[in-house]
């Protein structure tokens, strides 16, 4: 503690519950290095714990430390050092109106805090009693005996950047065990921020209405992680394992993702939270999706969207059909022999999903699938050919089919060069890009704006000798 205190000009004192409970409220948890504990909610304390913490420091048992960082002083720091990430940062949260930052002690903040304002769940014993009390319940005395001589030993940290808080969170809660992805995600990086980011904002109900059945999973960052786990995937281009090992290799490795991954994982994420919400208009389902069964849902979406080039347009009735072909998938498995299950069962590729040899078989199923089925999704509007520029036919191709055409419309009319140059024609598809058509002189033909849009997506009849 004391080379804490030198190297970060820490000011360390015992301060009295009703100013732990005071300060309680001008500290901000930060889930960039602080894991979502406390009374209530979080992978810190439970009720039990915080109950027990509490009977401990009425009687004088507790030897912990709140560690808050002053904001005020740690911007002044911050600024004298030029650190552009720490100023950023604490100017922020002083915008937020907080005067500290919490590194360690929030549990011991917010059961003092619960406690003091008689929080329904929180009835301590007090002296002889055999049943708990709250504090509203206690003696005058009493009260102000807890509040103000229960002292709770408190350092403030006044010369430290932010980087360096992540670090000493780490650090002090090597006995207070952190959870796999808690440590990863305690630094201070751009690819940290970027996985807490996309994780936990309107994304967070991806999970709440497809993966788990509360709040609580997610405090423990188990949505994060799949998120990690599935940006190292496309990171390693599919050839990584997804196992902690990997992951926490992952995070040391890599400061940043590649703005193209980045870009690339939020549509995913985009187009299955489209699918969480229309699964059953916003309404969680009942049968949760296993953590593998989201990764296959994720691989899926990424093939159709980014590497076949589909748009969805119905994604509750795509979601169904991914269903439906987990389903058959899972029935075949079943009847797998235990011998043959690590090279023929989707059931067993499905549950260890972290292997890439599992991942990258149970995705090659879907897509055969997919693709057996793509003239009927596409007939049924639940799919359709993103257009591309390479999809538009060019100035060249316009002026040759014009040649071709001999200036000549399907109906006899007449067409005019000028008209050409002055846009009142466009070259479509005879066979539309949607069906399979090329963006060739064959499949091509001139016709007026109008009737090109009125025509829509339909396939044309071969008029032309050119033609195909």
């Amino acid at each position: 503690m004391s080379l804490m205190i030198d190297k970060h000009d820490a000011k360390e004192e015992k301060k009295s519950l009703y100013f732990v409970k005071d300060t309680y409220y001008k500290t901000k948890l930060d889930g960039s290095f602080q894991r979502y504990g406390g009374f209530n909610t979080g992978s810190g304390w439970n009720l039990t714990n915080g109950l027990s913490y509490l009977q401990n420091l009425i009687y004088g048992a507790t030897y912990n430390s709140i560690i808050n960082i002053d904001v005020k002083e740690a911007l002044r720091y911050a600024q004298e050092l030029q650190c552009e990430d720490s100023i950023q940062y604490y100017e922020s949260v002083l915008d937020e109106g907080f005067e500290y930052i919490s590194v360690d002690g929030n549990n011991t903040t917010s059961f003092v805090t619960a406690f003091l304002e008689s929080q329904d769940k929180i009835k301590v014993k007090i002296g002889n009693s055999k049943n708990g009390k709250l504090f509203k319940e206690l003696s005058q005395e009493d009260q102000m005996s807890i509040q103000h001589i229960e002292k709770i030993n408190t350092v403030t940290l006044r010369k430290i950047l932010i980087h360096q808080a992540c670090d000493l969170f780490r650090s002090v809660n090597q006995q207070t065990k952190l959870n796999n992805q808690e440590w990863r995600q305690a630094r201070w990086s751009a690819l940290s921020k970027f996985i807490r980011d996309i994780a936990n904002n309107n994304n967070r109900k991806i999970f709440l209405n497809l993966v788990y059945n509360n709040e609580s999973n997610l405090d423990t960052r188990a949505h994060e992680e799949l998120i990690a786990q599935f940006s190292l995937k496309i990171k390693s281009q599919r050839s990584s394992s997804l196992a902690s090992v990997s992951l926490d290799a992952f995070y040391e490795d890599n400061d940043q993702l590649p703005l193209n991954l980045e870009k690339k994982i939020c549509a995913v994420l985009d187009q299955v939270l489209k699918i969480s919400n229309a699964a059953n208009e916003g309404v969680p389902i009942q049968r949760k999706l296993t953590k593998g069964t989201l990764h296959n849902l994720l691989d899926f979406v990424l093939m159709v969207v980014d590497e076949k080039s589909f748009r969805i347009k119905k994604h509750k009735e795509l979601f169904e059909w991914f269903l439906d072909e987990d389903a058959k998938f899972q029935v075949e498995a079943g009847k797998v022999t235990e011998d043959d299950k690590e090279d023929l069962s989707y059931i067993h590729w499905t549950k260890f999903y972290y292997n890439p040899l599992f991942y990258n078989r149970t995705k090659a199923m879907f897509e055969a699938s997919f693709l057996r089925d793509i003239e009927v999704l596409t007939s049924r509007g639940v799919v359709k050919v993103k257009r591309t520029a390479a999809d538009n036919f060019t100035w060249e191709q316009k002026l040759e089919l014009y040649i071709k055409q001999e200036a000549l419309l399907r109906n006899g009319g007449q067409m005019s060069v000028l008209d050409l140059y002055l846009g009142k024609y466009e070259a479509d598809h005879m066979i539309p890009v949607t069906a399979g058509g090329e963006t060739t002189i064959e499949n091509g033909e001139l016709m007026p704006v109008i009737e090109n849009r009125l025509k829509g997506p339909a396939s044309s009849q071969k008029y032309f000798d050119f033609q195909k």
